[in-house]
């Protein structure tokens, strides 16, 4: 209110607080009124920029208009946001910036939801290549966090179209990162859970393969071995004795199928 009073209705600052105003409203998911702040915010940033639709701020409501669109089920309408704001980020920012991989990568999610699954893999590829890009060391756990999340979706998608090897491939990747992950922080459950996760999604398309493979030993063992892994999460990390003691008896299992017997003494 003091700003429209003391600047006007349509001056940048008004946009901005207005643009604030939406986020907390989508965090609310009181999503029609942040919508509301968003759509005038997005004019007065046009109207008031020298840049016109060209600017980052204008390229910053498009991206939280398009993922209100997308919870909204308009998904035309967010594909449509997402793709004008990373025309404009990539023109003011450069095509490998991290920015860039974000909206790119919410593109893929839409692709996704519309059953664009060429698309969606495409958008995926170059977020996943930029994302890589940028990860600064084997400790930028946000970084790593970023790659793991778009390798997830690009396994999701060869899973829903019956490409298990493929999905099987980048789920392993996230697997592996997601493992150093866990390692590099103290005590974070939720990447403890999304590890967790990562882990049954691996197992479940590892014991498709066993039961149309003529050569099960090898991939029996890995079955074996991540389940054991799954409950030294639960064991040393959750302190969750019970679900520890369920994925150790699964493994047990699974060595004692595969007669591995050091594996057993384990």
């Amino acid at each position: 209110r003091i700003y429209k009073l003391t600047l006007g209705y349509e001056h940048f600052s008004v946009a901005r607080v207005l643009h604030n105003i939406g986020i907390m409203y989508a965090y609310k998911d009181e999503r029609d009124i942040a919508m509301k702040c968003f759509k005038k915010s997005l004019s007065i940033r046009i109207s008031a920029s020298e840049l016109g639709d060209a600017d980052l701020s204008v390229a910053d409501s498009l991206c939280w208009m398009g993922k209100i669109h997308r919870e909204n089920e308009e998904l035309f309408d967010a594909r449509e946001c997402f793709m004008v704001a990373h025309k404009t980020k990539s023109a003011i920012l450069g095509t490998h910036h991290p920015e860039c991989a974000d909206v790119l990568h919410n593109i893929g999610v839409v692709c996704d939801d519309l059953n664009l699954h060429p698309q969606s893999l495409s958008c995926y590829s170059q977020a996943l290549a930029i994302r890589r890009a940028n990860v600064t060391d084997v400790y930028d756990v946000t970084g790593m966090n970023e790659v793991c999340e778009t390798l997830n979706c690009i396994a999701t998608v060869y899973r829903t179209t019956g490409e298990r090897q493929k999905a099987l491939q980048f789920y392993q990747q996230s697997l592996k990162r997601r493992v150093r992950i866990v390692s590099a922080v103290i005590s974070d459950k939720d990447q403890i859970s999304t590890l967790l996760r990562t882990y049954e999604d691996v197992i479940s398309l590892l014991k498709l393969e066993v039961s149309e493979s003529n050569e099960k030993s090898d991939m029996l063992g890995q079955i074996g071995k991540l389940l054991l892994e799954m409950g030294k999460l639960y064991d040393n990390r959750l302190r969750k004795l019970s679900k520890a003691m369920l994925y150790y008896q699964r493994a047990l299992e699974v060595f004692k199928e595969m007669k591995n017997y050091k594996r057993i003494g384990d």
